[in-house]
């Protein structure tokens, strides 16, 4: 089972009633999500353009006034929970799991910018830092935490993240050079309360794990 993710940001012209042009860049990235081994994941960057001929009829499209946008603050909280394959080629998954506290500025309708901190959990650490070379194991090394700012686009109850963090405090001792980490995330909020989310954590582009999330999120002005 591969997962294949795409992002794509672009423009569209009309030409006339029926056509359309489109451009712009696109980005995917095929990969088993850690799962299994070997996980060969793929990356393409690519750019793309494109025409688009209307079968039927054009909508006539309606204007609104919309009322000006409000800029609001929103805090939540989140646990996270998955597993993954170590990179010895072992077929056991591994119990991960993640507690974040996060802080946003609804800056515009769709965009939303913020920073939060993040407990991490991984159970796989003790078979990856049994190797020669690696210091001593110790329990507290399963727990990573870090901080990280966040950047979000949302269109109703579903929005996309980016998040690129820096572990601070409990670093990862399974590879002292991965300082940094990044999460994608889709999440849906169900209401002003809860909320869900499918998030993939990474090292720059190696993948680290998948995790399904809970939440509990409030805004304020």
């Amino acid at each position: 089972l591969n997962i294949h993710f795409n992002y794509k940001i672009g423009v569209s012209i009309n030409l006339s009633g029926r056509f359309d042009i489109n451009s712009g860049l696109s980005f995917s990235h095929y990969s088993n999500a850690n799962m299994a081994e070997p996980n060969l994941g793929v990356n393409f960057l690519t750019f793309y353009v494109g025409t688009n001929y209307l079968i039927g009829k054009r909508n006539i499209q309606e204007k609104r006034e919309l009322q000006a946008h409000q800029a609001m603050n929103e805090f939540s909280i989140i646990y996270n929970a998955g597993g993954k394959h170590t990179r010895a080629l072992q077929s056991t998954i591994y119990f991960t799991s993640s507690f974040s506290a996060e802080y946003k500025r609804h800056i515009s309708r769709k965009i939303r910018l913020g920073a939060g901190l993040d407990l991490f959990y991984d159970s796989s650490t003790e078979t990856e830092m049994s190797v020669p070379g690696k210091e001593p194991y110790k329990p507290i090394n399963d727990f990573r935490t870090g901080l990280h700012l966040s950047q979000e686009i949302a269109y109703g109850p579903f929005s996309f993240i980016l998040q690129e963090g820096l572990y601070i405090g409990l670093t990862n001792k399974v590879d002292e050079n991965k300082r940094m980490y990044n999460r994608a995330i889709v999440r849906y909020k169900f209401n002003d309360r809860f909320l869900v989310h499918i998030t993939m954590k990474s090292h720059l582009h190696i993948l680290d794990y998948p995790e399904v999330g809970f939440g509990y999120w409030v805004k304020s002005n």
